[in-house]
């Protein structure tokens, strides 16, 4: 009997059973030895939570885990289906449901269990809510050809549109991973025409055809270096160190803020804060930076506070005349 079938199959007797069962017992009613029930068992209780316990070669139900029921192979306490019921529907307020035909089923399942045991509180899910600020549309079959050459270590073909350019390219990727930064979806990926990783933004990937051809895999450690030591979006091995000072006020939310995991910060005697950062591309630096105004001052290096300065001066001259 194939492992999986007799997995199930012995779930389903363990179920039906009123009392302990001796292992002989289970062996004898499926045609195997008593060492492969005891492996299978084992399995069962320690992968996916199973609520039974072998003890004197039988096997009892669990009494402490009796709440346990089973969702897609596993065992899950009512605490834990409400914290997956809270999960499903937040994924599903992501760029307007766009998971929400995949995870359809698994909710109902989640759903339909809580309410048999009596424990269904709908309102709970609704209380949390994922507000998106500056996320665009996507197209849903774009974003499923992208997470089934993910999922399938498949290469893409894709048109992207290019902002910086205006222009449309086609290239050949292989995905390494997907990405939700600030309310936007990004695709990592080693791009076959230029050599190197890339990121592309799934708002400007006009079309995704998925290839037979299997993907190249970038080692894990070579990504989280290209995209982990420098920071924002735009990656690359960080060679610059941008040092900003905030003032007293601003530090009291900038105190608690990570914008880099390598981030170093120190209180300056003046009750300012200061905040050393590594980069290598400064524009979305430059972005943030501006954000808040006359609230933070770049002190090093030289060339980022210049940038700085300079679009500071550009922004004033739109006001320099009055409109009205």
């Amino acid at each position: 009997m194939d492992r999986v079938i007799r997995l199930n199959k012995l779930i389903q007797y363990l179920q039906q059973s009123s009392g302990p069962i001796g292992l002989a017992d289970i062996a004898d009613q499926f045609n195997c030895s008593t060492r492969t029930i005891r492996r299978d068992l084992e399995l069962l209780i320690q992968e996916t939570g199973a609520p039974f316990f072998i003890s004197d070669n039988r096997v009892y139900r669990d009494k402490s885990n009796s709440q346990k029921v089973p969702i897609a192979g596993y065992w899950l306490t009512p605490e834990e289906l409400q914290a997956l019921l809270i999960l499903s529907n937040s994924l599903n307020q992501l760029q307007a449901g766009l998971l929400a035909e995949q995870l359809a089923p698994f909710k109902t399942q989640i759903e339909r269990r809580l309410g048999q045991q009596g424990q269904a509180n709908p309102a709970l899910s609704d209380k949390i809510k994922i507000i998106q600020m500056a996320s665009g549309p996507l197209n849903r079959t774009t974003f499923t050809q992208i997470a089934q050459a993910l999922a399938n270590q498949k290469r893409l073909n894709i048109t992207f549109w290019s902002r910086q350019t205006n222009q449309l390219n086609d290239r050949e990727i292989s995905p390494q991973q997907l990405i939700r930064y600030r309310d936007h979806w990004i695709l990592d990926a080693f791009c076959h025409q230029r050599q190197a990783i890339r990121s592309f933004s799934l708002e400007g990937i006009q079309q995704a055809c998925l290839l037979e051809q299997a993907a190249l895999e970038v080692k894990p450690q070579d990504l989280s270096e290209h995209f982990e030591t420098s920071y924002g979006i735009f990656a690359g091995q960080a060679d610059q160190q941008a040092v900003l000072n905030f003032s007293a006020y601003q530090a009291r939310w900038i105190q608690f803020e990570i914008w880099h995991p390598e981030q170093k910060t120190r209180w300056l005697d003046d009750g300012r804060y200061q905040l050393t950062i590594p980069y290598k591309h400064d524009t979305e630096l430059i972005q943030d930076i501006l954000k808040h105004g006359p609230e933070v001052e770049v002190i090093e290096p030289p060339e980022l506070r210049q940038k700085v300065k300079q679009r500071l001066e550009e922004t004033l001259k739109h006001y320099s005349r009055d409109r009205f």
